[in-house]
């Protein structure tokens, strides 16, 4: 509970009672866990950690949360170079207390090499709080006012450049420096104990997707096409407006009949010609004969089957026919999925839990929509998705979110941020 705001020069209302009952405290760090400044838990959540913290670890960006050191990655050197608090001498001999001195300590480890450098200058960009745990399996949390428990608000992370090293006594360290206040500590701090099992787990490790082989076109696309007949040309000032396969319109409005379109065959030369103005746009073509317009659909269409009637002021007559004759592609694309820093083969580890699934991936198409898999199975090694894919587009492959993957039995790892390109031939 937060103590009431009151007049200080109230000093007897100020002091804590002097009775000593726990001797608990911590002793060396062994593990922090980097979280975002509003992470908190319940005592519910806490009730449950291992499962609370690696579902953190599997969280979105910006509510993930990141273990550093521990078992994995032991903490080898502590340097602590807070100093002493600050106080002045006056001249009449009299001590007067300024502020109280950060901790600003370094922990150093021999492991992890430079991909484990890389993350920690990233971490120490973050602008995040930090949660101690020790060598004893105890943790130093922040004790919320609404009853939750988070990390100490920090005043400054960085990654100091690792320690190269030498021929006589120094083997290579990558480093890290947490400064927080002792007052941040002592006012708010709370140590918790059987925090022993956290130090095993680490953070995801940054996975990518790669081609594994050339995807291939079994099935090519057949754009689908439909006609619209004009039956009479009407008279000056009516309006022709042709749809697509939705309302929007593919003839960049409505097409005018003017004096110059004197025949059916004349208005429907007009209305191609607008309609192939935008076919870098659009991608619907369009030819006649007569005063008979076949449009075609871009391949992505596929199988469509739209019948919208073109919208008409005036009276222009004109009758229409649905889309047909469109077929949707059926492509493979054959992706491996390895370890970003090491190459370990992600498919060979976890077999079909990632590969078999078809949530596990993300596939957008140019314009970043998302084009889902039909299919996903486990192919000599590596993941084939059959889908829609149209001929001579290319398709970003990402692994979907750590959750994701967690839900599935692949734990551990994170593909999000390295796509693999992939071009249909």
């Amino acid at each position: 509970m937060t103590p009431a705001i009151l007049e200080a020069c109230l000093v007897s209302t100020a002091l804590r009672n002097s009775g000593k009952e726990c001797d608990i405290a911590m002793v060396a760090a062994a593990q922090f866990w980097i979280t975002p400044p509003d992470w908190s838990l319940t005592r519910e959540q806490l009730a449950d950690p291992v499962t609370t913290f690696r579902n953190g670890i599997h969280a979105a960006k910006g509510s993930r949360i990141y273990p550093i050191f521990g078992q994995k990655a032991p903490i080898r050197e502590i340097t602590n170079a807070g100093g002493d608090d600050v106080s002045v001498t006056m001249d009449d001999g009299l001590e007067v207390f300024l502020r109280f001195n950060l901790y600003n300590n370094t922990y150093a480890t021999t492991n992890g090499g430079l991909c484990y450098a890389k993350m920690l200058q990233d971490m120490g960009q973050s602008g995040y709080n930090a949660l101690k745990i020790d060598a004893k399996g105890q943790g130093l949390f922040r004790k919320n006012d609404d009853g939750t428990f988070g990390s100490l608000i920090t005043d400054y992370m960085t990654a100091p450049s690792p320690t190269e090293a030498d021929l006589k006594s120094t083997p290579y360290k990558n480093r890290f420096r947490i400064s927080y206040s002792p007052v941040e500590m002592v006012q708010n701090g709370v140590v918790m104990k059987n925090c022993g099992p956290l130090l095993s787990m680490m953070g995801l490790i940054d996975s990518e997707i790669t081609e594994a082989a050339a995807a291939t076109n079994a099935t090519p696309a057949v754009a689908p096409t439909r006609t619209i007949t004009i039956t009479d040309e009407g008279t000056d000032g009516s309006t022709i407006d042709i749809p697509g396969i939705t309302a929007a319109s593919i003839s960049g409005g409505p097409v005018i009949k003017t004096s110059a379109e004197n025949t059916v065959t004349l208005l429907a030369v007009k209305i191609k010609a607008a309609i192939n103005a935008l076919t870098s746009i659009t991608g619907y073509s369009a030819d006649n004969a007569a005063g008979v317009l076949t449009i075609t659909a871009p391949l992505s269409a596929g199988a469509n089957t739209t019948d919208l009637a073109p919208t008409i002021v005036g009276d222009i007559t004109a009758s229409h026919t649905a889309f047909s004759g469109g077929t949707t592609a059926i492509s493979t694309i054959r992706i491996g999925v390895r370890t970003e820093c090491a190459h370990t083969d992600l498919i060979a580890r976890f077999g079909n839990a990632l590969a078999s699934h078809i949530a596990n991936f993300v596939v957008t198409d140019e314009d970043g929509n998302v084009v889902t898999a039909s299919s996903a199975t486990l192919t000599s090694g590596y993941v084939a998705l059959v889908g829609p894919w149209v001929q001579g587009k290319t398709y970003s492959v990402a692994g979907a979110a750590p959750s994701v993957w967690l839900g599935n039995s692949v734990a551990g790892y994170d593909a999000e941020d390295f796509p693999a390109e992939i071009a249909i031939p």
